[in-house]
């Protein structure tokens, strides 16, 4: 059943959800499924919920931006967000630090 979705890399997903701007609607139809059954295939093959799995990966992109001593106005928008503060407020959401803690480390 899954076997369209088996054939996706890790890496290709990773590509996907760069291009999807770490949304899973957008993910979902992308490839072309609904969300719930790339709920039920995260969960079996990422062991984590689409939502988690996108958002862990935005964090590490952003990471690399900021290390990288990038502006967070020059990536805000690739990353999704409408707004630098978007940005920031959703980043200390998930880490429970400032971009700038991000950026020194």
């Amino acid at each position: 059943m899954d076997s369209r979705l088996d054939a996706i890399t890790e890496a290709e997903w990773e590509n996907l959800a760069q291009a999807a701007r770490y949304r899973v609607s957008t993910l979902a139809e992308m490839v072309k499924v609904s969300r719930q059954h790339l709920g039920r295939f995260f969960l079996k093959h990422f062991k984590a919920a689409p939502k988690t799995w996108l958002a862990r990966r935005m964090v590490r992109d952003a990471r690399s931006h900021l290390c990288n001593s990038e502006p967070v106005k020059g990536f805000y928008d690739v990353l999704g967000f409408r707004h630098p503060n978007d940005f920031a407020r959703a980043f200390r959401r998930l880490t429970k630090h400032q971009p700038s803690a991000a950026r020194a480390a």
